[in-house]
């Protein structure tokens, strides 16, 4: 019998630095939604959620529609997400690419949807050493819940 040995990443954060585009389109749907005001630490500290979970916690005292947040989110997002305004941190690369060469299967399970996965996946040359990629709109329960973990497994 054959080890299976499989590592399952996530993306914001670990793989890439997408803080600064999360922060700007944050404050921007903020913005746009007419809510209170935030520092870019408290929205940064929302990175990991998915966005229809935000509201509640950045806005405690505020009822906001989840969805409406999430597709205001996704809409500003683009304006944002500028050719090289996400990159790799230093190492990724070379990391995976070792890892691969030594048998391991290289997943990603993300809070970010898989269609964004997806691109990112593309546009930073990954799909060559991610063998499967699970987001926050293929599960029920967002992380920390295992549910992306048994799935991928």
């Amino acid at each position: 019998m054959s080890e299976t040995k499989i590592i399952i990443l996530d993306f914001d954060g670990t793989l890439a630095d997408t803080a600064s585009v999360i922060v700007q389109t944050t404050q921007a749907t903020i913005r746009e939604l007419g809510l209170p005001s935030r520092t870019d630490a408290e929205c940064a500290a929302m990175i990991g959620l998915r966005l229809i979970e935000i509201p509640p916690v950045l806005f405690p005292d505020c009822e906001v529609d989840g969805e409406l947040y999430a597709e205001t989110y996704r809409r500003l997002f683009k304006t944002f997400n500028t050719d090289g305004a996400v990159t790799l941190y230093p190492n990724v690369m070379e990391t995976l690419h070792e890892l691969k060469g030594r048998g391991y299967t290289l997943t990603i399970a993300s809070s970010r949807s898989n269609n964004s996965l997806k691109e990112y996946i593309d546009n930073l040359d990954l799909a060559s050493t991610i063998t499967y990629i699970l987001g926050g709109n293929d599960v029920s329960n967002g992380k920390p819940h295992p549910e992306a973990v048994d799935m991928t497994l």
